[in-house]
């Protein structure tokens, strides 16, 4: 099993339903994935901070094979590339509704082991997304 960063895993205690991304102090550039340095200009000086949750979605793809047992039961699974409002660009979980071009809603969640995931969901709803819900969920079904 792979060991989380300090940066990842203060990300995940903060995955809560927002979106709180770390921000550079020094050049005001928002990170993902998050980092010990600025990937623009090497400071140290990230702070976390809400930014908007909005973002568009860039490609997306159904991923049909899978090692992990979670995913295996639940294929096919949607991801997706996402710009976000904020700047950077992120792999996210997507959401039934959502297709390129599409604007989305940003959420950085736990999944069912507690670790920060995002996922983007449409603007006209996903909420009944039964795979993300499962996802989110207190434990791996």
């Amino acid at each position: 099993m792979v060991e989380m960063s300090a940066a990842m895993r203060e990300f995940s205690r903060r995955a809560d339903g927002g979106l709180s991304l770390q921000k550079c102090a020094a050049c005001g550039a928002v990170q993902w994935p998050p980092r010990d340095v600025c990937g623009e200009c090497w400071t140290d000086a990230l702070r976390w901070e809400e930014v908007p949750p909005a973002g568009v979605v860039v490609a997306s793809t159904m991923l049909h094979a899978s090692m992990a047992d979670f995913f295996r039961d639940r294929l096919p699974w949607r991801i997706a590339i996402v710009r976000l409002e904020a700047g950077p660009v992120a792999y996210a979980h997507l959401g039934d509704a959502a297709a390129p071009g599409d604007a989305v809603r940003l959420e950085a969640r736990r999944d069912f082991k507690g670790r920060g995931v995002l996922i983007a969901q449409s603007l006209s709803g996903d909420e009944d997304d039964r795979k993300l819900a499962e996802l989110i969920s207190e434990k791996e079904s």
